[in-house]
């Protein structure tokens, strides 16, 4: 909400008695961040990381807003269940000039970096604000000013 002119939404693939079954939207483009409080205090890690099926729910929603510049965040704490269709996913928000970027967190978020080369692996939510400067004073600054 911070963040000027800049829309957000954000997606969820929350695990509940450590099953995930699919991603579910968190906050709707336009709604206040101050709900997400509830609704991340209540998501669980437990090993399923349903990635491409959040990709394939947002795409939709990315690609009908008017802002010519489109951005995803990813982050997780693990590996996509289905690294395929992951990089298949990541392939078609590349076609429709979607930038995607990953943040890695956690033991597993190098596997993150390996995956989207738009990315930064973070050992805690302290390190986010310097790695994602560094990321964005190179290659990120340079699509957005494209």
């Amino acid at each position: 909400e911070r963040l000027g002119r800049v829309k957000t939404a954000i997606e969820l693939f929350p695990a509940r008695d450590c099953e995930v079954q699919h991603s579910e939207p968190a906050k709707a483009f336009g709604a206040s961040a101050r709900a997400l409080t509830n609704r991340t205090s209540q998501v669980e890690s437990c090993g399923g990381t349903p990635m491409h099926h959040a990709m394939q729910n947002v795409l939709p929603a990315l690609l009908d807003r008017r802002e010519k510049k489109k951005m995803l965040f990813i982050l997780t704490d693990g590996m996509p269940d289905d690294v395929e269709a992951t990089k298949a996913m990541l392939a078609k928000y590349a076609d429709n000039g979607v930038t995607v970027v990953g943040i890695g967190m956690g033991p597993y978020r190098e596997n993150v970096v390996a995956l989207i080369p738009n990315s930064v692996a973070v050992e805690s939510i302290e390190d986010l604000p310097r790695a994602l400067e560094k990321l964005f004073k190179g290659q990120i600054v340079d699509r957005l000013a494209a």
